[in-house]
């Protein structure tokens, strides 16, 4: 029940391109639908263009074809066409974006020019100079110094924005030792996985009435690869279940079976088996890389949470309005 990786995988040059202009000189009135035209988006009065969308998906589908070939963005997950997830998840990082570049220069903490130019030219230098079919490319698709510097500009909001968090994370929740050394770091656990709240119940009724784990895991767990090993998972480390999963059976005392615990892949009944301590695998001989690694896995999921956290805070405190229905939403 490894968590699985997800299906799109957004290339590290989208990250880069799927800003949005920073243009700050039209103001259309978004809201009157005879007006809206080129309008994508408002975030907090800052207007997001189709044009801009257009170009960055043009860039997007480029390299999508390029790597997975002329029939990638037909292919459909949960019913839609991969290029529609795609049109889908530019426009959301775009508003991102948006709620980012406020955010970032609210705290005086601007990206300056030179920056933006210094960061250009090696762009230009790596990837545009002396390439002449990308430079036909961007011709025909109307992608121009301006706009890409606009795009780069929008990246290093964005990049700074996160540099902020980690700052504060760091900051205020670092992690002490002998904190981290009582920290259970990894647990060994068994599951048997259902379809539904029913039967999960009625697992339970009948290890309460004294059947093993083991064999109700061997005869109805829908994993039937741990199932076939009386439910047993082994050795894990946070990060490697679903949330769901992980939550609960860092959670438990050894020995004790879980009530149903729902995720993605259905019902879970959960029973530990061994837990260990950053100390106990210290007297286990395990290697200080892998403990160092653990302590930086903990700061990261620190700060992607505080990330998670931030974004739902300024999408909450933004005024947005979409119009999904000019890229065929």
């Amino acid at each position: 029940m490894k968590r699985s990786v997800a299906v799109v995988l957004i290339l590290v040059f989208v990250l880069m391109m799927a800003g949005c202009s920073q243009d700050k000189a039209n103001d259309v009135n978004a809201t009157n639908k005879d007006e809206v035209g080129n309008i994508l988006a408002v975030v907090d009065g800052e207007e997001i263009t189709l044009e801009a969308f257009e170009k960055t998906y043009a860039i997007v589908k480029r390299n999508y074809i390029e790597i997975y070939g002329e029939d990638a963005l037909s292919q459909e997950y949960n019913g839609k066409a991969l290029g529609e997830l795609i049109k889908v998840e530019i426009m959301n990082n775009m508003i991102l974006d948006v709620l980012k570049y406020e955010y970032v220069k609210s705290l005086d903490q601007a990206i300056e020019v030179a920056e933006i130019e210094d960061a250009y030219q090696k762009y230009y230098d790596a990837e545009m100079k002396d390439n002449v079919e990308q430079a036909a490319f961007y011709k025909e698709n109307g992608i121009d110094e301006a706009f890409i510097k606009s795009q780069i500009e929008s990246s290093l909001y964005a990049s700074r924005f996160v540099e902020i968090l980690e700052a504060s994370v760091n900051e205020t929740d670092s992690i002490d030792d002998e904190t981290f050394e009582a920290m259970v770091a990894r647990v060994s656990a068994r599951h048997i996985l259902v379809a539904t709240l029913e039967e999960a119940d009625a697992v339970i009724a009948r290890i309460k009435s004294g059947e093993a784990f083991e064999v109700i895991a061997a005869e109805v767990s829908t994993d039937t690869g741990s199932g076939a090993l009386g439910g047993d998972l082994g050795f894990f480390m946070r990060g490697e279940m679903v949330p769901a999963f992980e939550d609960a059976a860092f959670e438990l005392e050894v020995g004790v079976v879980s009530e149903p615990v729902e995720s993605q892949f259905g019902f879970h009944i959960i029973k530990v088996d061994n837990r260990q301590t950053i100390a106990d695998m210290r007297a286990n001989e395990v290697s200080e890389e892998e403990i160092n690694a653990i302590r930086q896995n903990l700061m990261e999921a620190k700060i992607e949470a505080a990330y998670h956290e931030k974004v739902a805070e300024l999408m909450e405190a933004a005024t947005i309005e979409r119009h999904d229905e000019l890229i065929g939403q």
